[in-house]
């Protein structure tokens, strides 16, 4: 970010990034409450306080969203069987080591991302391939591929 915020322009951006009204914001931030409606108005429209709010976003999108590693190594993980996870019992819900399903299924995916598995897709042709015209032979290839 180009110039720092305030102190209380920060504390605007985290009380209205933790889910308070631009006003409530405002307010909590020590701004006026009499004025409390327009500063939280006119706080959404600063360009630094737009920037923050920003990055407080992306910020917390990046620590929320599994990396495609993650998922990778989460996967490898319950294909070896290794760890813990959530399993739904008639006791309640406990941590518990990867079942055969559970790495089986690991597996496949793994397999999918490694390309060493290939989805099998039928198309029916109305008539033998010799038959048909060059439009009517793209329609059925574009049928196969799924388009």
């Amino acid at each position: 970010m180009s110039k720092a915020l305030t102190s209380r322009q920060a504390a605007f951006c985290r009380h209205y990034f933790a889910g308070k009204s631009a006003a409530e914001a405002a307010r909590l931030a020590g701004y006026a409450t009499k004025y409390a409606d327009r500063q939280g108005h006119q706080l959404l429209e600063n360009p630094r306080v737009k920037e923050h709010l920003a990055e407080l976003q992306q910020q917390a999108d990046s620590e929320a969203i599994m990396s495609a590693r993650e998922v990778l190594e989460r996967f490898t993980s319950i294909a070896r069987g290794e760890g813990q996870i959530p399993r739904s019992t008639p006791a309640g819900i406990f941590e518990l080591p990867p079942d055969w399903s559970d790495r089986h299924k690991a597996l496949v995916e793994l397999a999918k991302y490694h390309s060493l598995s290939v989805e099998k897709r039928e198309v029916t042709l109305k008539k033998p391939p010799g038959e048909m015209t060059d439009a009517e032979l793209v329609e059925a290839l574009h049928e196969l591929a799924g388009d």
